[in-house]
């Protein structure tokens, strides 16, 4: 695997959130480290963790985008299935530039398991890419709510600045259509997956 993961079928790449080889200190993560990744239908989807003593996991989801779809509506209407039971407290949110491309950051925390949930959407030409994270409070590697609050969690910083999708030219326009189908799809493997213990689909 070197210390980049490549999508099976060439759609992205992205650094992984501890290197895989070098020196033993800096690999051990690994020792006990977990990583899946697969498709569901045009979803691409990698998961890293939780490791050794860094029991965050660190997740990258590719899926197309739909005509006049903008970025803030995929990531609303994805937050709203994955907190529609009101277990969530929100820390932040807000769109912003990333790289010349438009993105939605956010940020909840899971009052009952006391877990933070951290989302990056990234609007690429033709293509969102969901950055998430989940950090785990028993992890040997804390994570300051403020840091989070503010962007300065360098670690999933590092890693989302790391994410090439191939063939994607980044785009800064924001359009303004609600979410669709295909969001649907990330949204249901998502719960699939079962990253979250608790999360549920709103009604229509």
């Amino acid at each position: 695997m070197g210390n980049t993961y490549y999508a099976a079928e060439g759609q992205f790449q992205i650094d992984l959130p501890h290197p895989a080889s070098g020196k033993n200190e800096e690999t051990y993560e690994w020792l006990h480290g977990q990583a899946k990744d697969g498709t569901d239908g045009s979803l691409t989807f990698v998961e890293f963790g939780p490791f050794a003593f860094d029991l965050n996991t660190y997740s990258v989801q590719v899926l197309p985008k739909e005509p006049g779809e903008s970025v803030e509506a995929a990531a609303r209407h994805w937050w709203g299935q994955t907190t529609g039971r009101g277990e969530f407290e929100k820390l932040v949110q807000s769109d912003m530039d990333l790289n010349r491309k438009s993105a939605y950051y956010a940020a909840y925390r899971n009052t009952r398991q006391n877990y933070i949930l951290v989302s990056t959407y990234i609007d690429f030409d033709g293509r969102y890419a969901n950055v998430f994270a989940i950090v785990n409070p028993q992890s040997v590697f804390p994570v300051s709510e403020d840091d989070i609050k503010k962007r300065q969690w360098k670690r999933y910083n590092s890693f989302i600045a790391s994410l090439r999708i191939s063939g994607v030219v980044p785009k800064a326009e924001k359009e303004k259509e609600p979410a669709t189908k295909s969001l649907d799809r990330a949204t249901k493997f998502f719960l699939i997956l079962g990253i979250l213990p608790v999360t549920s689909h709103r009604p229509e």
